[in-house]
């Protein structure tokens, strides 16, 4: 099925790193998300962040 939804046409092959599985077993693991990590995510807003600004620019 190639479904471009947002949710879909974000569903790509990634390969965990065995170093991220142990540190996440053993609680060794801290993420750092800042505020912007959703910016260039139609799943939050309508447009990303860069669609909008390149709109204003035209």
């Amino acid at each position: 099925m190639n479904c471009n939804c947002a949710y879909c046409r974000n569903d790509l092959p990634f390969d965990l790193p065995a170093e991220i599985v142990k540190a996440t077993k053993t609680g060794n693991l801290i993420l750092f998300a800042d505020a912007g990590i959703s910016t260039e995510s139609e799943l939050v807003f309508n447009e990303t962040l860069y669609e909008d600004v390149a709109g204003e620019l035209g």
